[in-house]
């Protein structure tokens, strides 16, 4: 069940760009170097481990949280405690009984379209990863405006019925490998993604 669920979030990692045009979002290697000659404004990194992670204490699920530090992506955020990792190159961590139960994993996107519209492309998406009709919900992460992509509650994905996504841009643009990144992206369950993304903070 943990591989199939592996293998959901492999075909769900894609970033939209500004014109709605869906380009694929690489699932970052240990020591990956990018290959492309001219990167999309929507490309998405490819980079080694820099990753922090370490028991804090504080209220989270099930009463305990580890504080997770990344400094590629420049945020710091807590996750429950038993959740194990889930990505080489750790940026992400789901719970060990399967993504059903949940999930997070942090990926970078750069856009020229607006915050909202970058929601709706990424809703749009013709995989329909968050079903028929998805929810965009406007709210507020870390200080900065953000958007919540949430499944349709009557036709959710079949696939992935579980999987939100939250866009929270960047204050200036953080540059990984060669390339620059306006925006943060987080995936998660769509039961756990706001309780994250009350812990996150950025560090650029």
């Amino acid at each position: 069940v943990a591989a199939l669920a592996l293998a959901a979030l492999a075909l769900l990692a894609f970033a939209c760009n500004g014109g709605g045009e869906p380009t694929p979002t690489a699932t970052p290697q240990p020591m990956a170097v990018e290959t492309a000659a001219t990167p999309s404004e929507t490309s998405t990194p490819t980079l080694p481990s820099a990753t922090g992670a370490t028991p804090t204490s504080g209220v989270f699920f099930d009463g305990s949280a580890v504080h997770y530090v990344n400094i590629v992506y420049k945020v710091e955020l807590g996750y429950p405690s038993d959740w194990t990792q889930s990505r080489d190159d750790a940026t992400g961590y789901s719970d060990p009984r399967g993504n059903e139960y949940g999930f997070f994993w942090i990926t970078a996107a750069s856009s020229t379209a607006t915050l909202q519209e970058q929601a709706e492309n990424e809703a749009g998406h013709k995989l329909m990863p968050f079903g028929a009709e998805p929810r965009i919900v406007a709210l507020t992460v870390a200080g900065r405006e953000a958007r919540l992509i949430l499944q349709d509650e009557v036709s959710p994905s079949s696939y992935e019925p579980y999987l939100a996504q939250l866009i929270v841009p960047y204050s200036s643009r953080v540059v990984i490998g060669d390339y620059a990144y306006n925006l943060f992206v987080l995936f998660g369950h769509e039961d756990s993604i706001r309780l994250i993304a009350r812990t996150l903070t950025f560090t650029e």
